[in-house]
This record gives structure tokens, C-alpha cells and sequence, in this order.
């Protein structure tokens, strides 16, 4: 069961925090080219088995998981561009004071 949870960082150590979760889903990303370059060999030597099928699904759900790390990486990176760079407030001309004739 995946959940959800918060702390607080400051921050500036945000960027720090972003790049220990891109390098865990490089980790993860390289381990699954691994076994999938492996359960390919053997797919092509005629090693067809259970095994096979359970190195791909195995494979499916830790890219399931990067993909949660990147979503989770890349809306903290917006958060923290977006505190960085706030947009220009815009200001409003106030309205003349103009009466109307008639």
C-alpha cells in the first residue's frame, strides 16, 4: 500500500532533496534495463518460463514506481520554481475620477 506523506525542508535544500529522488529512479531504471536485457536473452535461447513472466511484471511495477517518484520530483520542482520566480504582481489603474456630464 503506497502513502502519502509531508515534512517540511527548508527551501533551499529542495533542489538537494529533488536530486536524491532522480538519482534513486536512475538506480531503479538501470536495475530494470537489467533484468529486462537478461529476461530477453533467455526469451531468445529458448528459456521460456514463469520466471520470464515474472521478471516483467516485476520490471512493470518498479517503472510504476519511478513514474511516481518523477510525478512526485517534477510537482516539487514546480512548487519550488514557482517560490523562486513569483510572477510580476499585476497592478490595476485605478479608475480616473471622472464625473460624468449630463
Amino acid at each position: 500500500m503506497r502513502v502519502r506523506i509531508q515534512y517540511s525542508v527548508d527551501l533551499d535544500e529542495i533542489p538537494q532533496k529533488i536530486s536524491e529522488f532522480l538519482q534513486n529512479s536512475v538506480t531503479l531504471i538501470g536495475e530494470a534495463q537489467h533484468e529486462l536485457q537478461n529476461t530477453s536473452e533467455n526469451l531468445i535461447k529458448g528459456r521460456v518460463s514463469e520466471h520470464s513472466l515474472e521478471m516483467i511484471d516485476n520490471v512493470r511495477q518498479e517503472l510504476a514506481k519511478v513514474d511516481m517518484m518523477l510525478a512526485d520530483s517534477h510537482s516539487i520542482l514546480f512548487g519550488y520554481v514557482q517560490a523562486k520566480n513569483p510572477p510580476p504582481e499585476v497592478h490595476k489603474p485605478e479608475a480616473p475620477d471622472v464625473i460624468p456630464e449630463g
